[in-house]
């Protein structure tokens, strides 16, 4: 397990030598100051038995689950739902402008869990064509409220969420203990936003042409489809964290 440790350390230190000059200014002054940071934490905190290149391994699930989240897209992609929750933004009743912030609400909290900040995007592409009738400081006041509320609320129970995963890590808390709390005061404060804004935005109609092709089947067909796509990664993540961790712990008593 030592020799795992030490040589998970190298290459980490080796991929940060040669990464360091392909950085962006910003993430590189940003690495470097937490990675000097960290050494002298390590000479003044750090006992001296305890090897230099075996810190580096705590933080390999984190970077895991980074190294991952790129590809989590491709569900999106593959299975179209960015394209069917796009129709349901003109589906009947006809949107006015509370029906449409809560379904670009909708929009934004289930596409959140799979492009993560990629999804602002692809919301505002979808739906910034259909408020060409109000001015720049209402679109932009619309946008921030309905995705980035949204987002952040996702945020607090994803386990693609590095914060999340960093303390569930650190603590070695059980995620599936936190989940229901952490839903629920998600979804009381969705509830609460779109209480508010259904009073503030009340009786503002929209130019928008309703399909009249009938997506309702279709839609429903993809929603279950994401839930269960949803219901499998969580259930995999975790059941490969358990394992890892079980794994871990065998291995440090032996």
């Amino acid at each position: 397990m030592s020799l795992v440790k030490t040589f998970i350390g190298v290459i980490a230190l080796l991929i940060i030598i040669l990464n360091v000059t392909k950085a962006s200014r910003l993430y590189k002054w940003a690495g470097l100051s937490f990675f000097v940071l960290g050494l002298v934490f390590y000479f003044v905190s750090v006992p001296q038995e305890v090897n230099f290149f075996h810190l580096f391994g705590s933080m390999t699930g984190l970077l895991a689950l980074l190294f991952v989240l790129p590809f989590m897209s491709t569900i999106i992609k593959v299975g179209k739902y960015d394209l069917a929750l796009s129709k349901m933004i003109s589906m009947p009743p006809r949107p006015n402008l509370v029906r449409l912030y809560k379904r670009t609400s909708i929009m934004s909290y289930l596409l959140t869990l799979f492009l993560n900040v990629a999804t602002v995007p692809v919301v505002v592409a979808t739906v910034k064509n259909k408020l060409t009738k109000f001015g720049k400081g209402v679109i932009e006041r619309f946008f921030a409220h309905s995705i980035l509320r949204a987002y952040a609320l996702v945020l607090l129970w994803s386990p693609t969420e590095i914060l999340v995963a960093s303390t569930i890590d650190m603590t070695g808390t059980n995620y599936l203990l936190l989940l229901p709390t952490l839903l629920t005061i998600s979804f009381i404060f969705i509830s609460v936003d779109w209480f508010l804004h259904s009073r503030q935005l009340k009786g503002r109609d929209l130019n928008i042409i309703q399909e009249t092709e009938d997506y309702g089947e279709t839609l429903r067909k993809k929603l279950l489809q994401l839930g269960i796509a949803i219901t499998c990664f969580i259930v995999v993540l975790l059941t490969f964290n358990g394992f890892i961790l079980n794994r871990f712990c065998l291995q440090s008593r032996f």
